[in-house]
């Protein structure tokens, strides 16, 4: 009987030791997918900035669960605080600015003549050349394709603020504004292989690469160099309007880091940040880190 209750008390002690031993196991497992990169990266020409960024993403998922970019310097240092409006004319008549106002939403306002738009802008130095920029930001919804969101930026030369402000705003990529160039709702991942080459009869040869779509665009400040972050969509498509319409920056699958210099040749403004069908990409702008989601936050 006493060998007996020694060889159950045995048997205890040897299955609270493999529960033990379990619960150690699948700890450790639960802090290896809690610490997993959420943000793996894929492209690097300046590993400086890219891996710093590397660590801010993931450091952020892992101890916040989500993007916290607001709360580091490198991203929290741009204030849209330049406010301006531009106006869009009703008919072919002239603008009468002595209209009363008829209807506000949010800060847009409708009067008989024409309507007034709000915009906002900051100047910096976007192109790294010592001079700085007056660039314009937007966030693009409800009357898009769609319905999609994304965001937009447009550079101007320093001095264009004055000429924007109560401009016809179908005149606000004009190089009489000063425009230089923007940022919109797809971007080409010039750095990534040829996706797709077409041959035409007339043997004229277009090529495509991926592109990174709907972004949410912030420019960043690192080592005293200004890049741009997008973070948007590579490759895919949301049938659900909705659901493209909320999408969250935490939910867009993958960030491009790049560099802009905007162009000063007329002619090559209205390619940027385009490709040329030869194959050979605009060089407005340098494709400097990829990031791709390797996790569904939750």
């Amino acid at each position: 009987m006493k060998k007996y209750k020694l060889l159950v008390l045995l048997m205890e002690l040897g299955m609270k030791s493999i529960y033990k031993i379990f619960l150690l196991l699948v700890g450790s497992l639960l802090i290896s997918v809690a610490q997993a990169d959420n943000y793996l990266l894929t492209m690097s020409k300046n590993d400086d900035v890219c891996q710093h960024l590397y660590q801010v993403f993931n450091m952020d998922v892992r101890h916040k669960g989500k993007l916290a970019l607001g709360e580091h310097k490198e991203f929290n240092w741009l204030k849209w605080d330049q406010d301006f409006f531009m106006i869009k004319r009703k008919r072919h008549i002239e603008p009468n600015f002595a209209d009363e106002l008829i209807s506000k939403v949010g800060k847009q306002e409708e009067y008989a003549t024409y309507t007034k738009y709000p915009k906002k802008g900051a100047y910096f130095d976007i192109d790294n050349n010592g001079e700085d920029e007056f660039i314009t930001f937007q966030r693009n919804g409800a009357s898009t394709f769609e319905n999609r969101a994304y965001d937009s930026i447009y550079v101007y030369k320093g001095n264009a603020l004055t000429k924007l402000s109560g401009a016809e705003r179908n005149k606000q990529y004009t190089l009489e504004m000063g425009y230089l160039g923007s940022l919109i709702d797809s971007y080409t991942l010039k750095e990534y292989p040829i996706k797709e080459t077409t041959v035409y009869k007339n043997g004229h040869t277009n090529y495509y690469w991926p592109h990174i779509s709907d972004p949410f665009i912030r420019p960043l400040l690192f080592n005293n160099t200004y890049f741009i972050a997008l973070f948007g969509n590579v490759d895919t498509h949301i049938s659900d309007p909705l659901r493209a319409y909320n999408q969250t920056i935490d939910e867009k699958n993958a960030i491009a880091v790049v560099t802009f210099t905007p162009s000063y040749d007329p002619e090559q403004i209205k390619l940027q940040p385009s490709l040329l069908s030869t194959g050979k990409p605009s060089n407005e702008t340098q494709d400097i880190c990829y990031f791709v989601k390797t996790q569904v936050i939750q």
